[in-house]
């Protein structure tokens, strides 16, 4: 399917959507999203949202989204968990979360409306909602926590940062962390870090002045944690400290693990500070700090032991034993620690935007990093020198007259200002804050399911989206290995490319004031072309070839083998379908270069025509074939289809005429077998009177009569008659049980419940009552006739 096809059927549901939603608005994610290769989600304004179907050489296809429940609050954003089977719907005045089986959805596009089930977070049936009571409270960020399958983390206005586990309780939530800090300013963004030590416990906030600050420990109940991290931590508190813990806590076996798993992590602990340049007032309260670190982990394996939650956890990353820490634990209050420290930053123009993006990267390399972004238009990117060393406190040990906050000497955490980058001039007029589009996954989800590890260069790049304008950013040296670092590789700055700009859609209807900025983004396959589909403010979408690559993920210096198969192939089948003299290796060459080269749509500067129109012919030519041969097969199917539904009803009209005739019969049967009944009454009756008139006969003859009464005779003549019409009956009745045993057949093959009117043990009753009687007068009828000879023969020795 092609992404231009794609666009028009989305384009076509917001013409139907009379409530576009034209004005800027606070992203929390993205309005579309990919819940997988084959499936979107678009979200309109008023909650409306579309399922939306992409298989390849298909039509698209798009299907409402009907929600269990109305939102009190109008979302502007979707965002993703990463497993894709949970999502929240997010705007300034609330949060709703809702699931979604992905492996039903193939069966969902055939409904004219697919229903998802969705809650509001923090809304209770007596109280309300959180947001209801608070007119002032807006929604600042959010953010699945990563170590979790169902956590969701809001920052509010209020510096305060709320936990809710959307799979046990949405009415309440599981955490509140209320943040100070200490030049009274706000909290604007937040982001979890990710990391081989304490950073896994951290969290990183931003002040509304651009100062990073970090929370230690940062826990939801019920997340994952890997038992090597675990081990490493201990390892590294009695190693920097000097400290021997053994014969407490959990049995020390479960803290073993081989050098080979430590390797990574020991090789970053060698880089971490110098405590000589600590005072003597600091070293006391670092070591305080490290007896409540390892009472922190002891208690970890105490939760985690009485839960008996040892599993093997999979993620996107790699597969180790994991632990789930339940709610056994203490409540640790995490300290505000910070600001940290920026080495080789000058405080230049960066800090004089009023709102900042901040977004943890995910590297193989030895350092975590951080994404940093101002709304006066720069992007920096931060790299940890030292290994993360929190100040503990607990909350019993916290005096209520003091402030619990603490922060950390100027050596205690440092990061360094790896790259400066500046966007383009026009970006710095706008007043919204760069966001980082990296929510449900792109970097990480496409490239591992798409092209499996192939395409490494595609898991640096990163989307920043402005008001008014989208950029890519890649970050060549993320995923060095710490080999590499070492090794002192020469690495390439990272570079930021101008994608696209917010197209002019109301150049002839000045008098109308229209908002235009980026609303979301995802990933796009239009035959073997990567790309992105851009969703701007006006609902208008485009789509941005970003990099050609074989769909069976061949490396790039097999490019021109599979060109020249695929050119013997054509020219075998068709030699029309060549297009021009050229052969068609090097076409494939400079297509190649036309689409891997990302466009620019900024300005005044536009595609050349040539080139565009020259690549795109090219690819039509290419699936032309296989298309109409789709469409082909696809018409045919349905002629099949309708032509079989058209005789399935006469089919069942003919079982339904034959039926009835069944039934018919069956009626017409009873009927005469309740006739029959009525005779057989009158038979039996007759035949008593036979008997009697016989043994009236029998005691004549004994006694010697000569001859017999005219009485006599015309009963004789009489019982005659009878026997015929016994005869009679019997011969009906067998033809009628012939009859029935054929109809009885016949609702064999043709059961119905309806028609079962008798039983055929009911006839086989009757016939032998009949049968029995006939014999009877077979043998009335026999001794009559003796007794007519007996009285000839009389007589004629009488005349004699």
């Amino acid at each position: 399917m092609k992404a231009s096809e794609w666009i028009q059927l989305v384009e076509r549901l917001v013409k139907e959507d009379k409530n576009v939603i034209n004005k800027p608005v606070k992203l929390f994610g993205s309005c579309l999203v990919s819940l997988n290769r084959d499936y979107y989600l678009v979200l309109l304004s008023q909650n409306v949202c579309y399922l939306l179907g992409h298989k390849q050489d298909s039509f698209p296809r798009a299907v409402e989204v009907q929600w269990s429940k109305s939102l009190s609050f109008e979302a502007t954003a979707i965002r993703l968990h990463p497993n894709g089977n949970l999502g929240a719907l997010v705007g300034e005045r609330g949060v709703a979360c809702f699931s979604i089986d992905i492996s039903s959805l193939r069966w969902k596009l055939f409904h004219p409306k697919v229903v998802i089930d969705v809650v509001e977070i923090g809304r209770s049936q007596s109280c309300g909602g959180v947001f209801d009571l608070r007119s002032d409270l807006i929604v600042k960020d959010v953010c699945w926590h990563p170590s979790s399958t169902s956590h969701l983390c809001l920052l509010t206005s209020d510096n305060t940062l709320w936990f809710w586990n959307v799979l046990s309780d949405v009415e309440e939530e599981e955490q509140r962390l209320s943040i100070k800090l200490p030049d009274s300013s706000n909290v604007v963004s937040f982001c979890f870090g990710i990391g081989p030590g304490w950073e896994f416990f951290t969290a990183y906030v931003t002040s509304s002045k651009g100062e990073i600050y970090y929370l230690c420990p940062v826990y939801p109940f019920g997340c994952y944690i890997p038992l090597q991290l675990l081990n490493s931590l201990r390892q590294h508190v009695e190693a920097r400290y000097n400290f021997s813990f053994e014969g407490k806590g959990p049995t020390s076996q479960k803290l073993t693990f081989s050098t080979r798993e430590n390797k990574s992590i020991d090789s970053w602990t060698k880089h971490s500070f110098d405590s000589k340049g600590l005072g003597t007032s600091d070293n006391t309260i670092w070591m305080e700090s490290t007896r409540l670190q390892h009472l922190f982990l002891e208690e970890c394996w105490m939760a985690c032991e009485m839960n008996d939650n040892i599993k093997t956890q999979r993620d996107h990353r790699n597969s180790s034993l994991s632990l789930s820490l339940g709610r056994t634990i203490s409540r640790w209050e995490p300290s505000i620690q910070g600001p940290i420290v920026i080495q080789k930053d000058n405080k230049s123009s960066f800090y004089k935007g009023e709102d900042y993006c901040l977004c943890m990267l995910e590297s193989k390399g030895p350092f975590p990093i951080l994404i940093h972004t101002s709304s006066s238009g720069y992007v920096r990117i931060y790299i940890q020198l030292e290994q993360l060393e929190p100040l503990f406190t607990i909350s019993h040990n916290i005096s209520k007259e003091k402030d619990g906050d603490i922060q950390l000497s100027e050596n205690s955490l440092r990061f360094v200002l790896f790259e400066n980058i500046e966007l383009f001039s026009s970006a710095k007029k706008e007043s919204y804050c760069p966001f980082v589009f990296q929510d449900f996954g792109e970097s990480v989800w496409y490239h591992n399911k798409w092209f499996s590890n192939d395409l490494k260069q595609h898991g640096s790049m990163y989307f920043i989206g402005t008001e008014s304008q989208l950029f890519l950013l890649r970050i060549p040296w993320l995923h060095l290995t710490s080999e590499e670092w070492i090794s002192g590789l020469e690495l390439a700055t990272s570079k930021i490319h101008l994608l696209a700009t917010t197209p002019n859609t109301m150049e002839n209807d000045s008098s109308t004031e229209l908002y235009n900025f980026v609303r979301g983004l995802t990933f796009f396959i239009e035959t073997e072309c990567l790309g992105v589909i851009v969703h701007f403010g006006n609902d208008h979408m485009i789509w941005i070839p970003l990099v050609h690559f074989p769909l069976k993920s061949r490396p790039l210096d097999q490019w021109n083998s599979m060109a020249s198969e695929l050119d013997e192939m054509l020219k075998q089948e068709d030699e029309n379908t060549i297009y021009s003299q050229r052969p068609l290796e090097k076409r494939f060459e400079e297509l190649f270069q036309v689409i891997a080269k990302p466009p620019r749509y900024a300005m005044d500067k536009k595609l050349d025509s040539v080139e565009l129109e020259t690549g795109l012919r090219f690819l039509q030519d290419a699936v032309t074939k296989y298309r109409e041969e789709y469409i082909s097969n696809f018409e045919k199917l349905s002629l099949i289809l309708s032509d079989a539904l058209e005789k399935i009803p006469k089919g069942l009209e003919k079982v339904e005429r034959k039926l009835e005739n069944v039934q018919a019969l069956l009626k017409e049967s009873q009927m005469q077998l309740a006739n029959l009944e009525n005779k057989l009454t009158l038979s039996k009756r007759i035949s008593k009177s036979l008997l009697e008139r016989a043994q009236t006969i029998r005691e004549a003859l004994i006694e010697g009569r000569g001859r017999l009464s005219k009485a006599e005779l015309a009963w004789k003549e009489r019982l005659s008659g009878q026997w015929k019409e016994l005869s009679h009956y019997q011969h009906y009745v067998e033809n009628l049980k012939k009859s029935v045993e054929n109809a009885s057949q016949s609702l064999v093959k043709e059961p119905s419940e309806k028609l079962c009117y008798f039983k055929k043990e009911e006839l086989e009753n009757i016939y032998q009552s009949l049968n029995e009687h006939t014999i009877v007068l077979d043998k009335l009828f026999s001794m009559s006739t003796k007794l007519e000879q007996a009285s000839m023969m009389k007589d004629n020795n009488y005349n004699k």
